[in-house]
Parts: C-alpha cells; structure tokens; sequence
C-alpha cells in the first residue's frame, strides 16, 4: 500500500499511513466478521466482508485524495478476514463438525499457497506492467470467481 501511494506521486512518508489503515482495516474486520456470522450466518456474514474488500479496493483504483485512498486502505484491510475467519466458518458450514477436522488442513493449506502466490506476483504484475492498478484488476476478477463459486457451493450443498 506505501508503494501503491507512492506510484500516485505522495510522499512514501504519508503513503505509511495507508499500510497503518489496512492494518487497522485488518483488526475491525476480524471482529465484525465473527459477530456478523452470529447474527446473518456463515455465507452472508463472508459476503458482506467480500463486498466491503470491493469497495475498498474500487476506493483504491479511484481515489487520488489521501483520505479515499486511507478509506479504501481501511476497507481493503478487510480482505484478512476472509483467510482467517471465512475460511474456517465456511469450513465449518460445509463441512460440519464431524469431518471438519479433515477438510480444514486441506483447505487451510491451499489458501495459503494461493495467498502467497498472489502476494508474490503483485510485484511481478507491478514490474511487468509499471502499475499496481492491474494487481488491483486481477484480485477484483479473482473476487468474483470466488462469489460465484461459492454460490455454486451453497446451492449443490448436501444438507
């Protein structure tokens, strides 16, 4: 996020509030996800995260202000939430508890190579293109490959 402000020609040294955003963005969703899935259940407290990550990351590609940028920064943080808690509640949902502790390593480990295979080629992308805005494009598509197969998901679930 400082790289991705600075390519908008800020200075690095207000760009760092912009990871502190995300940071922050981080922490909130991880509360709220799990208050949200009390309350709406697993698929929709997720989609509810999922749609504040697309708005913090249409706040991103959009904004040239340093207060939508720090906005969408916030928003975007949201996207830790879906790996951390998403991830396991949507298990869990799937799943159940009788085979969740057979499903989980399985699935925990593919996010985890996902994510870091993605984090890697943000740089690539950045290198091959000379812009994060495409990083940005790619993970929009990605967003909406992942809302569709998880409508997939929920509507051939076995009850």
């Amino acid at each position: 996020l400082p790289g991705y402000g600075e390519s908008l020609g800020f200075p690095l040294t207000s760009c760092a509030i912009l990871l502190s955003s995300g940071m922050m963005g981080n922490i909130v969703s991880k509360l709220v996800i799990g208050s949200l899935s009390d309350h709406f259940g697993e698929i929709k407290a997720t989609l509810m995260m999922i749609t504040v990550n697309i708005l913090g990351i249409v706040l991103l590609i959009i904004g040239r202000s340093m207060t939508l940028l720090i906005i969408g920064a916030f928003l975007f943080g949201s996207c830790y939430s879906l790996g951390a808690v998403a991830v396991p509640l949507l298990t869990k949902y799937f799943f159940k508890t009788k085979n969740y502790a057979r499903a989980f390593p399985t699935i925990s480990f593919a996010s985890n190579v996902g994510a870091a295979i993605s984090l890697s080629m943000v740089g690539y992308i950045y290198d091959f293109f000379g812009s994060y805005i495409y990083a940005f494009i790619i993970a929009l598509v990605m967003i909406f490959v992942s809302i569709l197969l998880l409508m997939i998901t929920t509507k051939t679930k076995e009850n």
